[in-house]
């Protein structure tokens, strides 16, 4: 029976600005990660060296209460911006 414990998967929170200062650092990194929209915040995820999934997220203001309008300026900012931070293919 094999009693290490595996973790396979971290995730830190910080705030929108935060987000994209990340998808700036991987992409001039070439770095391949992934924008999703999980429905309740916006998450980068990348493998570090040696195979583990990272992920960095920012919910959705109005998820923590904050200003309702706060998700549509960050849907705007990610449109405006998402192109320019995904790594060359």
């Amino acid at each position: 029976m094999d009693n290490k414990i595996a973790i396979t998967h971290i995730a830190y929170h910080t705030d929108p600005l935060g987000l994209l200062a990340a998808q700036t650092f991987l992409a001039d990194r070439k770095i391949d990660f992934q924008l999703v929209d999980t429905g309740i915040a916006y998450s980068v995820f990348f493998n570090d060296p040696d195979g583990h999934e990272l992920e960095i997220t920012t919910y959705y203001a109005t998820a923590l209460g904050g200003d309702p309008e706060a998700h549509t300026t960050l849907n705007e900012l990610q449109a405006q911006t998402r192109e320019s931070y995904l790594p060359p293919q």
